[in-house]
Order: C-alpha cells, then sequence, then structure tokens
C-alpha cells in the first residue's frame, strides 16, 4: 500500500468517520457517504497532509479511490 493509499484512508477513518472496512480501491467517494461539501473539506485535509495542490473540482464523488491516489501522485506526493 502507497503512502498516499494510507494517508487517504487514514483521513478518511479518522476525519469523516468511514469503516475501514468499506474503504476499497475501486470504490468512490459517493459510495461511501462523502457529499460534495465534505469532498471540498477533504481536498483541504489532504493538501495540508500530503503537501500538493489540489482544486477542489479536482476531486468528485465519482471518483475513485484509486483515481485520487493517482491524481495526488502524479502532483508530485510521493509513492512508496
Amino acid at each position: 500500500m502507497s503512502d498516499i493509499t494510507e494517508n487517504l484512508t487514514g483521513i478518511l477513518t479518522s476525519r469523516f468517520g468511514v469503516p475501514a472496512a468499506r474503504i476499497e480501491a475501486g470504490g468512490t467517494l459517493g459510495e461511501l457517504g462523502i457529499d460534495s461539501l465534505v469532498t471540498v473539506e477533504l481536498t483541504l485535509t489532504l493538501q495540508k497532509a500530503l503537501g500538493v495542490p489540489l482544486a477542489p473540482d479536482e476531486i468528485t464523488s465519482a471518483h475513485t479511490l484509486a483515481e485520487i491516489v493517482e491524481l495526488i501522485g502524479s502532483k508530485g506526493a510521493a509513492v512508496k
């Protein structure tokens, strides 16, 4: 598991109350109950935690977690 995936999973569970068992790479934020307002908060949290620039419209509830990890990695966050 990459550092980005671990960070994303940790943020979703600790800050947004998503059960770890529900988090899958192919799942979308919408399937996890993350709506557009929470997506904005998630985007800001990820920016701060991972040190990458993200616009709120880059991450939507339709994106899979794998797509979000790929996007963050493309912006320069380290991936193991």
